[in-house]
């Protein structure tokens, strides 16, 4: 499996590195270019067309793989591939049917994303579009393994958790690398939780995904030469929110049932962390949670000082270290959860005293520079000759 998983990934990433330049180049041509505004922090159109280059390498990691295993099952080929390869090459017929629903669900997603990325579509119409896919994914089956709730309420909270993963990472796309760097960690956070047990579907999709990210941010750090574009972001969002559901998290103790299904929630935490503050913000200040702004969380560390690539890797690094924390939680005991759920606790709320304490030092150091020094006031009006 550690084999298998690390040809897929390192067959994506140069697949990846090979048809980004030429998305770009198609970007270009066709004037899909995002260009600087009041809201943006680059100063030159750039292509607006990751999510092609990564749709297409999914889309050839996937059925490329499976077309060669469906064209040399029983022939004497399959004799002298390894072992672990030819168990995959015999579970082709079962695993097409497992991929389709993902697929056909990742495709219509990166469809709406390129229509919004070229046309403009609005927040109501979105939503609607990411519920319906949600809602059908869930009727096939597609939904939380939640045994202690009623079928409705699963399917429920299912829906609700594709559309809100996949819209966080397109909230989180606004800094180069930021949303692709985060989704990279969360990709092989996952698949570091599937080499506990044995899901080969889930773990070619993550393996795939994880080459195709990595692949992407040679192109997309900072100074970034392409972007996510909607049809990008949204495709990883809603990739990430279906994984994390097919997933089997509970493989711990059976004491320890509860405990491993929040593993997906410190796995994607950053996203979820940053829609719910900016959804909080917005509502407190009585402004239209639709509405963009700058209250997210990498505009907010902008505005106390750090730089562009400071705020990414340092929001990769929380990522990565409340992920490592949900990984543990999936095989640990009751005690051990108790620990890990105050650790991730800890972080989370280290992060919010020191974004709160930082806000208010930077507010009270240009409140002084605004304001002018009495002693130096009261010097200058001693020297000032009388009339």
């Amino acid at each position: 499996m550690p084999a298998l998983a690390a040809y897929l990934f390192l067959a994506s990433l140069v697949c990846m590195v090979v048809l980004t330049p030429l998305a770009m180049w198609l970007g270009r041509r066709w004037g899909v270019l995002d260009r600087p505004g009041p809201r943006k922090v680059h100063r030159e159109p750039t292509p607006l067309v990751g999510g092609w280059a990564i749709f297409a390498t999914l889309s050839l990691m996937i059925w490329g793989h499976l077309g060669v295993a469906f064209a040399i099952r029983g022939t004497p080929l399959v004799e002298r591939l390894p072992e672990r390869v030819q168990y995959f090459v015999d579970l082709a017929p079962v695993m097409v049917p497992k991929f389709l629903p993902v697929y056909i669900g990742a495709a219509l997603i990166f469809v709406l994303g390129l229509i919004d990325d070229l046309r403009g579509l609005s927040v109501r119409k979105r939503l609607l579009f990411q519920v319906l896919i949600g809602i059908v994914l869930v009727v096939i089956g597609v939904r939380p393994n939640l045994g202690f709730f009623p079928v409705w309420l699963a399917g429920l909270i299912g829906v609700l958790w594709i559309v809100g993963v996949t819209n966080a990472f397109n909230f989180l796309d606004g800094l180069d690398g930021l949303s692709c760097g985060v989704s990279l960690v969360g990709s092989l956070a996952l698949l570091t939780i599937m080499g506990i047990g044995d899901q080969p579907d889930v773990m070619f999709f993550l393996a795939a995904l994880a080459g195709t990210q990595l692949g992407f941010l040679k192109y997309n750090w900072n100074p970034a030469r392409v972007f996510l574009g909607s049809s990008g972001s949204l495709l990883l969002g809603y990739l990430l929110s279906v994984l994390t559901i097919v997933i089997t998290f509970m493989r711990g103790e059976p004491d320890n049932w509860l405990m491993p299904l929040l593993a997906p929630v410190f796995v994607l935490a950053i996203p979820l962390y940053d829609t719910t503050s900016v959804v909080l913000i917005r509502f407190l200040q009585n402004r239209s949670i639709a509405i963009g702004d700058q209250s997210h969380f990498h505009h907010r560390l902008l505005r106390i000082g750090f730089s562009h690539r400071q705020t990414v890797v340092f929001i990769i690094l929380i990522a990565f270290s409340v992920a490592l924390s949900g990984v543990r939680l999936v095989s640990a005991t009751l005690g051990q959860s108790v620990l890990i759920l105050l650790q991730i606790a800890g972080i989370m709320s280290i992060l919010v005293i020191a974004e709160r304490v930082a806000v208010k030092a930077r507010s009270e150091i240009l409140e002084r520079k605004r304001k002018p020094d009495p002693e130096v006031v009261t010097e200058n009006s001693a020297r000032e000759p009388e009339e």
